[in-house]
């Protein structure tokens, strides 16, 4: 198969073996790999293959991805529906638990999405929702005070060596002077809510 070629819904013929995008997913699903290196390795195909696949099934809305791990598609995302004490995360699907790390996207429509940490959110907001147009507010909290402000108007520190949920970390804060100390204290670089979307972007 020409691994350049690659459609919406590819599917093999009668008889045939799974396609190798259908092969990546069956590996994100089934838990065997969640990174492109992975996956590299079990299908001894290119990255840059495994790569061209990733975009076509995330944009078939069969898998989501953070910066460095691929997850199955949380499909009930935009309307979720809580069974558990906690709601689980948009992206990774963990259990949202600390409140000082959640962040909360909403629409102009009212809608809204949770995500466990700002990790988390810009992922979702760059493979999710997409259209920043759309959103009213992306709110989170400081990270050393508690208090609530949209992301677009904190300073985040990037790659912290403090991981309290995600990684590559993202902390908030209200002040540039909090994350600079922050920042001498535990490494990291401090960007603009710009910046990282830029930098994450797939």
């Amino acid at each position: 198969m020409n691994e350049t070629t690659i459609t919406h819904h590819e599917k093999p013929k009668k008889g045939q073996q799974l396609t190798q995008k259908e092969r990546v997913l069956e590996l994100v699903k089934s838990g065997k790999a969640d990174n492109v290196a992975e996956i590299s390795g079990i299908l001894k195909i290119s990255k840059m293959s495994v790569y061209r696949y990733v975009r076509a099934l995330i944009r078939d809305n069969d898998i989501s991805k953070t910066f460095n791990k691929l997850y199955p598609y949380a499909h009930n995302v935009p309307d979720i529906k809580h069974t558990d004490s906690y709601p689980k995360c948009g992206v990774c699907l963990k259990h949202i638990a600390d409140e000082r790390l959640t962040i909360t996207v909403i629409w102009k429509n009212g809608k809204k999405f949770e995500f466990c940490c700002t990790h988390c959110a810009i992922m979702g907001i760059l493979h999710l929702i997409g259209d920043l147009d759309s959103v009213s507010s992306i709110m989170g909290r400081d990270f050393i005070y508690g208090n609530p402000l949209d992301l677009r108007n904190a300073f985040l520190l990037f790659k912290t060596d403090i991981i309290p949920c995600c990684s590559p970390p993202i902390l908030v804060f209200a002040k540039q002077d909090d994350a600079e100390k922050f920042q001498k204290g535990f490494g990291g670089a401090i960007k603009s809510f710009e910046d990282i979307m830029s930098h994450m972007k797939f």
